[in-house]
Parts: C-alpha cells; sequence; structure tokens
C-alpha cells in the first residue's frame, strides 16, 4: 500500500505573467505530485 500525503500552500506576491501555474504543473508532474493550481479571487495562487 502507498502512502499519500496532502498540503495547501498559498503564494502571494506578483505571479502574473510569469507562467507561474505552469512551471508549478511541470514540476509536480515532474516528481509524481498531483493536484491544482489556481488563482484566487483575491488575486493569489
Amino acid at each position: 500500500m502507498s502512502k499519500k500525503a496532502a498540503f495547501k500552500a498559498v503564494v502571494h506576491g506578483k505571479v502574473q505573467g510569469v507562467y507561474f501555474r505552469l512551471s508549478t504543473l511541470r514540476k509536480a508532474n515532474a516528481v509524481g505530485v498531483t493536484g491544482t493550481v489556481r488563482n484566487l479571487r483575491n488575486g493569489t495562487s
């Protein structure tokens, strides 16, 4: 049986226009992490 862990991270700051979500997705996939990256209503990711 494999073990799973969960966590939530909120990033504050200027991340628009720097491909933050795409680069985060690619790095996560490279190490087998699954999940989502999204912008919140207040502009954070």
